[in-house]
């Protein structure tokens, strides 16, 4: 999709344009100061910060047509574009050119609204056909090489060979010495053909016997030794009916929803989600586990003499034990080592009471530690946001999902937008992940689903312009749809992207620019370790550096996928939240729609200081 569409004169004088969307920066000035200074050829497009521009000038009249695009997008019919708008932009105005009348030509006085969208319409489609037609006619199999190779392509040839022999004995005469000398060893090269056919037969039905004597036999049901209810256990083909899935029920086959995982609705009627509960293990504390951090630890302590002050030499040993015990939880290993740094800043000096055990000392200061890190240092009320911003702004609440691939950013999206509808939100998804095949259709089938689950009173729609188009432009569309139409909630599903890939980051500074969401949460696997360190920091330094100056956003919350997998390996969660200093919204604990917790500071501190 296009940025922005110009045509000006070859002096810099602006007759007329078109926004698409809102740039970065200006990189129409930068290309016709460069073709001032230093002409160059249409075929090769100027890069200015991101942007491609291409042009085609009309020296007869000083004119230069300019497109503008991501550089990151392919678009094949942008010299088509432009041979097009210029020759009905040039049959329009004319008159005005050839008698230098130009110079009183003001973008306010153009009119080629109607004629150029006229034109973009039909240039961009024709490109989608002719896309769709190339991809549609593959060529045979028949005309392939491969096929000759095979037997049913060697009986083919030996066919075709045997007719070219038999026209050519037709055409000579057979009592010429001449037609017997050609005809000759044709007919014997059709023999030695035919007698390898038949060997090449033989060895494939060999084969084929072979195979199907390993291969595993299909199993045939018999209707009198089997039942019917073994045949019917073995039928997936069935499909729950929405009219099953009434508000506040379960799925009958438990695929969309969990029971064990729906929330609560509290005293105000507000649907609250469940919370991470760990039940496998007791919480630590220094009475009912002396060695929480290793036994060596523990026994190292225990010999210090009672009423000795701690020095930094007495807690090197011991502190090397909680770095590598943090570790195994999954923290990052800089970060484990940093916050047992900070824990031994704090003891050395403390002393040692007479019956007083000295791992209760490190105890309460690795807690102390690790809660300070975690409590969030913003608001993690998204309701109260939202109707907020409902109520004085009267406009829709926007939250974008970013992250790396395959993290479950839909997956997560969809779970949210199951809570919000549970809270009677009305909720528009915009489907901008342009590029994965089959992001879109991911997208319609969990608003098919959503809206069997969900109260009447509440309903999902998904806005989706296709593949291959401008993520931040299909946002915005998507924020003024939904504020024209009433919906309270816009969630912007987002394409993977690595965070060393600069040009899909500076796609995503734009969508934010652009669209200005009121929260971005960065979706991250609760799997990650050292890599969480790196994901986090390069995508707020790209949100920064990639927008303009002073007004770079940066990620405002974290939903943690696929915690039911670690057990009590949660370092992640502490690794992220030092990383960006924002907090943990929610963590994904299954496939069902109801598999979205709040998860307490306490309990993830406790899983950390677990043994």
């Amino acid at each position: 999709m296009l940025d922005y569409f110009a045509i000006a004169t070859q002096g810099g004088i602006l007759l007329w344009s078109k926004t698409f969307v809102s740039m970065q920066a200006n990189p129409v000035n930068p290309l016709i100061h460069h073709l001032i200074t230093s002409p160059r050829s249409e075929e090769e497009p100027y890069i200015h910060e991101g942007y491609q521009l291409n042009w085609t000038t009309s020296n007869e009249f000083g004119l230069v047509f300019i497109t503008v695009c991501q550089k990151i997008l392919q678009l094949t019919y942008l010299r088509e574009l432009l041979l097009l708008v210029k020759k009905r932009f040039i049959e329009m105005y004319k008159d005005n050119f050839e008698n230098k009348a130009f110079v009183n030509l003001r973008p306010d006085s153009i009119s080629f609204e109607k004629e150029f969208d006229q034109i973009y319409f039909l240039v961009e489609n024709n490109s989608l056909i002719r896309k769709k037609a190339t991809s549609e006619k593959p060529r045979a199999f028949e005309d392939t090489k491969k096929f000759r190779k095979t037997l049913e392509g060697t009986k083919r040839d030996i066919k075709d060979l045997t007719n070219e022999v038999k026209k050519k004995q037709s055409a000579v005469s057979s009592e010429s010495e001449d037609a017997a000398f050609n005809v000759g060893p044709r007919r014997k090269s059709t023999q030695m053909r035919s007698w390898d056919s038949k060997k090449s037969k033989k060895n494939a039905q060999k084969s084929e016997s072979e195979n199907q004597k390993n291969s595993k036999n299909k199993r045939v049901w018999d209707d009198e030794t089997a039942s019917k209810e073994e045949i019917k256990a073995l039928d997936f083909s069935e499909q729950v009916e929405s009219s099953e899935l009434e508000s506040g029920s379960s799925d009958p086959k438990g695929t969309l929803l969990d029971e064990g995982s729906l929330g609560v609705v509290n005293k105000k009627g507000v649907y609250e989600l469940a919370e991470l509960v760990d039940t496998k293990n007791k919480s630590p504390s220094p009475e009912n586990n002396q060695s929480w951090i290793g036994g060596s630890i523990g026994t190292f302590l225990k010999n210090i003499t009672s009423g000795v002050v701690l020095t930094e030499k007495d807690l090197n040993e011991p502190i090397s034990k909680i770095r590598e015990h943090l570790v195994t939880k999954n923290v990052a290993a800089d970060i484990a080592a940093t916050i047992s740094e900070s824990v031994k800043k704090e003891l050395i000096g403390a002393k040692v009471g007479g019956l007083q055990r000295v791992s209760s000392l490190i105890y309460p200061a690795m807690e102390k530690t690790l809660t300070r890190v975690l409590t969030p240092s913003t608001s993690t009320d998204l309701l109260s946001d939202i109707h907020r911003v409902k109520s004085t702004l009267h406009r829709p609440y926007s939250i974008a999902f970013v992250g790396v691939n395959g993290v479950g950013k839909s997956t997560n999206l969809s779970k949210v937008c199951f809570w919000l509808l549970q809270n009677n939100f009305r909720v528009l998804i915009a489907a901008c992940d342009t590029f994965r095949s089959g992001a879109v259709e991911q997208l319609g089938v969990h608003v098919k689903n959503l809206r069997a689950l969900s109260p009447k009173k509440a309903n999902v729609d998904v806005f989706e312009r296709g593949y291959g188009k401008d993520s931040a432009a299909i946002a915005k569309e998507a924020v003024s749809y939904a504020e024209s139409n009433g919906y309270d909630v816009v969630l912007i599903d987002t394409a993977g992207r690595m965070q060393n890939n600069e040009p899909l980051m500076r796609a995503l500074a734009k969508l934010v620019y652009v669209n200005n969401p009121d929260k971005i949460l960065f979706v991250g696997e609760a799997l990650v370790g050292n890599e969480a360190v790196q994901q986090l920091t390069k995508f707020n330094q790209a949100l920064v550096d990639f927008s303009p100056q002073n007004t770079g956003r940066t990620i405002d919350g974290i939903i943690l996928s696929k915690f039911d997998t670690i057990d009590d390996k949660v370092g992640a969660a502490l690794t992220m939240t030092y990383v960006i200093g924002k907090p943990i919204l929610f963590v994904g604990t299954g496939q069902t729609y109801t598999d979205l917790k709040t998860v307490k500071i306490s309990s993830v501190v406790d899983s950390l200081l677990k043994d």
